[in-house]
């Protein structure tokens, strides 16, 4: 996600998008559980956090379920937050 050596916006759509591929790939594979951290989505939107920007722990707080764990508390970049999720079936 990168023009001319700028990083692009990313909203947080694109965080929720990736973060449900990331759930169905592990379901597809059979996994009941899987274990995401907020920076795993940055990295592969090609985006880092940075102040006064959406950040995919943002959309992973907003996103959890009753039954997920958290992990790893939110940092103050958001780099850190992790959850532990069952599979929603």
């Amino acid at each position: 996600m990168y023009s001319k050596g700028r990083q692009q916006m990313v909203s947080p759509e694109h965080f929720r998008a990736e973060l449900e591929a990331q759930m169905q790939q592990a379901a597809t594979r059979g996994q009941k559980h899987i274990v995401i951290n907020a920076l795993e989505l940055h990295v592969a939107l090609g985006v880092f956090p940075r102040p006064n920007h959406h950040t995919a722990a943002d959309v992973m707080e907003c996103e959890r379920k009753s039954g997920d764990v958290l992990l790893v508390e939110k940092s103050s970049d958001g780099a850190d937050y992790s959850l532990s999720s069952a599979e929603s079936s």
